[in-house]
């Protein structure tokens, strides 16, 4: 052992004090044994948790796939058949609208004279009224 000074070198690379050994193992080798399985319990348990919660794949059949092609093709097809072709179904339909709703308007303004005009008692009560009034 060299002292220099006061410092000890072969005590200075030694950390700690020197722990007991038996057969080869340190004291706290079971502790360490320990340790280490409890951390591969935990890691396999949190990838498990990873795995159940990881996200999966879509699965898509091919025969949506089909389907959703062909409509696309049906679509387009009609859109080069009718593309800057009036809608002549769209047209029609508006054209009876609005016929009927004359129809209607009409219909309502007949019905309004008639209810002005009112049932028999009442324009019998009204020229009764008007000849009386007349008279006096």
């Amino acid at each position: 052992m060299l002292l220099l000074g006061r410092i000890d070198l072969a005590a200075a690379d030694r950390v700690g004090s020197e722990p007991t050994r038996a057969e080869g193992k340190t004291a706290d080798y079971a502790a360490w044994i320990q340790d280490m399985e409890d951390r591969k319990a935990r890691s396999a348990a949190l990838e498990a948790k990873r795995q159940a919660h990881k996200p999966q794949e879509p699965k898509v059949e091919a025969s949506a796939i089909d389907e959703v092609l062909n409509n696309l093709d049906a679509a387009a097809e009609d859109f080069e058949l009718t593309q800057l072709k009036p809608n002549l179904p769209l047209i029609e339909m508006r054209n009876e609208v609005e016929r009927l709703r004359s129809e209607l308007s009409a219909a309502e303004t007949k019905l309004a004279e008639i209810e002005a005009r009112g049932d028999s008692i009442q324009r019998l009560t009204k020229r009764r009224v008007a000849i009386t009034s007349a008279n006096k």
